[in-house]
């Protein structure tokens, strides 16, 4: 069983810095929790977790340009945990960059975030776990605890089992995130 912990968002996109566009915002929780940062783009999916988060746990999108102006870096970073590894070729410009972050959601509930028109499509998304539904290990990585299986998206299985950040294959199913 999961422990209940609803999770309420707010943010809202900063002024620009030079070239930069930034989100900034938080998850506010009733207790210590973790976070896992997800993003798919087309079959591949990327992930980090983050080390044990308090309330409020801050969440910010860069935005940052890269030589070619079609082409950007996202960087989501969450707590003490990012995804940076992820660079789109962009449909549109970066002003179609939305946050689908809802005001609130619930532990376990892997929340839609950030959606860039890019080429694939990347969708960026959060889920969150209470501290004492996972077990920690030494270096601060997480994994859920036997008595959450079969709470969390089994597709998510192999990121919740592995390490601290990763890359994996899901084929082209684009709606499984």
């Amino acid at each position: 069983m999961l422990t209940e912990m609803p999770i309420a968002f707010d943010g809202d996109w900063a002024v620009p810095v030079d070239a930069n566009r930034v989100w900034s915002g938080s998850a506010r929780t009733d207790r210590p929790s973790v976070a896992l940062v997800v993003a798919q783009r087309g079959g591949q999916l990327l992930w980090a977790k983050t080390e044990v988060c308090q309330s409020p746990a801050s969440i910010t999108l860069n935005l940052h340009p890269l030589r070619d102006p079609t082409h950007i870096q996202p960087i989501l970073i969450v707590g003490d945990g990012y995804l940076q590894e992820v660079t789109v070729h962009l449909r549109s410009p970066m002003d179609a960059v939305r946050s689908i972050l809802p005001k609130s959601g619930s532990a376990g509930a892997l929340e839609g975030a950030f959606l860039i028109p890019s080429d694939p499509e990347t969708r960026f998304s959060l889920l969150f776990l209470a501290r004492e539904d996972v077990s920690v290990g030494r270096t601060g990585v997480w994994r859920p605890k036997a008595t959450t299986d079969g709470l969390l998206p089994s597709m998510l299985s192999p990121v919740l089992a592995g390490g601290r950040k990763g890359m994996i294959d899901v084929g082209a199913k684009r709606d499984a995130v």
